[in-house]
């Protein structure tokens, strides 16, 4: 299922609020399920980028039971930073918290499995990403992290879909693969 991304308007709506994007997917998937047989929230993949690449990976850590997997290109981890466009937002803060909150091994496993990924020219969006690959990497959380050459453009962003897709059925963590 493709979700019209709207205008920028739209999207400063529905995405810069991580509680409403989660709503508005879960909603746009049991609408796809309606009249179906019921899936697992493993096989879902959600896929998006710059805000809606924070929202894909907003949902399946906060609700594995609607979407187990993730592609987030060019991710906007910044979002609710207090700076638009700079430093580390809520979802970053959150994964900090659950690995630095007590003892190793206190939290549960994170069921979600993320791929990230990132233009070699996009400077915080780079940095968010890299950040948001180690820590998902501690949590188990990571399937594949990359980096490729471009900024914040769909010239990249539909092959590295592709490259995403490939680690759908896969429950192997994979290590940092750059190509530029």
């Amino acid at each position: 299922m493709l979700i019209d991304s709207g205008d920028l308007s739209m999207r400063a709506r529905d995405l810069a609020d991580p509680r409403r994007s989660r709503e508005l997917l879960i909603r746009c998937l049991k609408a796809a399920q309606e009249g179906r047989r019921r899936w697992s929230p493993q096989q879902v993949v959600v896929a998006g980028q710059s805000l809606g690449g924070v929202a894909a990976a907003d949902l399946v850590l906060h609700r594995p039971d609607v979407a187990g997997r993730a592609i987030a290109q060019s991710a906007s981890f910044w979002l609710l930073s207090g700076h638009r466009g700079e430093g580390e937002g809520e979802l970053l803060a959150w994964l900090r918290r659950r690995r630095d909150s007590g003892q190793a091994g206190a939290n549960a496993p994170l069921p979600a499995r993320l791929v990230v990924q990132c233009g070699v020219h996009e400077g915080v969006l780079r940095q968010g990403a890299r950040t948001a690959a180690e820590l998902l990497m501690t949590e188990g959380a990571l399937l594949g992290y990359r980096e490729e050459r471009g900024g914040h453009d769909y010239a990249w962003w539909r092959h590295g879909l592709s490259w995403g897709q490939r680690f759908r059925s896969e429950e192997r963590r994979v290590g940092k693969e750059c190509r530029s």
